[in-house]
């Protein structure tokens, strides 16, 4: 009984020891995280206050109806992230705007691919109008911007 104690004691130990990434999240086919970086310097322009994220939209130009998107502030990641792109059409074209100004587009195709799940692959995305890294390791785009362009 003892040995049976110690067992669940190591193995609550060790499960509760892991670390909870919010990236771990980001890596599926439909969603697509954007961190906005300074070009010269690399830090997160919403962590040093250039932006605020309240001042965030997103449009699909397709249909100039806003997308729905989520900002991830855990571990001060200061993320743009955007889930079930494609879902409701084919074309990607988004506008993703901060304070009113044009920071970058983010286009690309989804096809509806009919099987057991019904999920979208796509093709072609890309982030357009601004320099970016896309971060293999992650999934993560990251928008360089020019500190004279905020």
């Amino acid at each position: 009984m003892k040995t049976l104690y110690i067992f669940i004691f190591a193995f609550l130990l060790i499960g509760c020891n892991n670390q909870y990434n919010p990236l771990d999240n980001l890596l599926s086919p439909e969603t697509v995280a954007f961190q906005v970086l300074n070009k010269d310097n690399g830090q997160n322009l919403f962590t040093n206050g250039t932006y605020n994220p309240g001042e965030i939209t997103i449009t699909n130009l397709e249909s100039n109806s806003p997308v729905n998107f989520s900002f991830i502030t855990d571990n001060s990641l200061n993320l743009i992230v955007i889930e079930n792109i494609g879902r409701e059409s084919e074309s990607i074209n988004y506008a993703v705007k901060i304070a009113g100004k044009n920071l970058f587009d983010f286009t690309g195709d989804a096809i509806l691919v009919k099987n057991e799940f019904s999920e979208p692959e796509y093709s072609n995305l890309k982030v357009e109008n601004a320099a970016n890294l896309l971060d293999k390791t992650t999934g993560v785009y990251k928008i360089l911007v020019e500190p004279n362009r905020n």
